[in-house]
């Protein structure tokens, strides 16, 4: 629709302009993110996680990449891709207890699946 074909028009001409600067490519993640939430098309997902791997790339410590990362994976079920990128967290900021709680549920997940399969 026509909010779709602006947001996106609006995204491109900056992506166009970038510099590829770390600050451009972390807005430019948010903003695929945010429609790729919005309207829900596997391109902006892929956009958005590209911009974000690149941040990664960049600045293996930044925030921005890995917590960006870990929750666009955590949105989209992607279980492996979330203890990777919890267990790059926690290693940095050991002391995040949400991210710890993500881990704990994927981990009590898998037990109860596993029993399952064992009865």
């Amino acid at each position: 629709g026509q909010p779709e074909d602006a947001a996106l028009g609006l995204i491109t001409y900056i992506e166009d302009h970038s510099q590829n600067e770390v600050l451009q490519m972390i807005n430019l993640a948010y903003a695929y993110q945010t429609i790729w939430r919005r309207y829900g098309k596997d391109e902006y997902f892929k956009k958005a996680e590209e911009y974000f791997k690149k941040v990664y790339e960049i600045g293996p410590d930044l925030p921005q990449g890995l917590y960006s990362l870990f929750d666009l994976y955590r949105a989209t079920g992607q279980k492996e891709k979330v203890r990777e990128f919890g267990g790059l967290i926690l290693k940095n900021w050991p002391d995040d207890k949400n991210v710890q709680a993500v881990l704990d549920g994927l981990t009590v997940q898998n037990s109860s699946t596993t029993e399952k399969n064992d009865q």
